[in-house]
């Protein structure tokens, strides 16, 4: 197995990121046109997908022929800048492996091959790419479902118990139709 590695290269990471996300915004429309299908994923483990979405993650990428993925921390204010960080993980790498990035900033997961994925602070994260890729990983997280469920709970919980605004997750849900 290998471990991660620092990207350097933060040029083609630029393309590669550009070619599936218009924006770093996990509250909005962030995905280029060339995403056909997208599934909200509710909750994450703060900055990290749960084990049982980054399992089937893995499952999804080998089952169609990648070997790796990238990650970016997205909070930075220019992304490919040279103090921002990017790893390579190759497909094999266990999740504590993976959760001993020591990612503490929002991020993104994605691939040369055109799929995505944004992890939020408010612990969702949304996931894009073609309709195959979608309907693999639906096959390998069996709680796809429940995971629209527990966002629109746990926004209701923090509307009444803090007064978060919700106004805005209509039309978030419209940019995952």
């Amino acid at each position: 197995m290998n471990e991660p590695k620092e990207v350097k290269n933060k040029q083609s990471l630029s393309t590669i990121y550009n070619r599936v996300f218009i924006s770093k915004n996990a509250f909005g429309e962030m995905f280029n046109e060339s995403i056909k299908e997208k599934l909200l994923l509710c909750p994450v483990d703060g900055y990290f997908l749960t084990k049982e979405q980054y399992q089937a993650l893995q499952k999804t990428n080998k089952e169609l022929g990648n070997d790796n993925m990238l990650i970016s921390i997205t909070e930075y204010e220019d992304m490919f800048s040279t103090d921002s960080e990017h790893w390579e993980i190759e497909n094999d790498l266990s999740y504590e492996d993976y959760v001993k990035l020591g990612i503490f900033l929002e991020n993104a997961i994605y691939s040369s091959k055109g799929w995505g994925i944004l992890i939020s602070h408010e612990e969702h994260a949304v996931i894009g790419g073609s309709s195959v890729f979608i309907k693999t990983f639906k096959n390998y997280y069996s709680s796809w479902e429940e995971d629209m469920i527990r966002f629109d709970e746990m926004w209701s919980e923090n509307h009444e118990e803090y007064g978060s605004d919700i106004q805005w997750i209509e039309g978030f849900k419209k940019t995952l139709e």
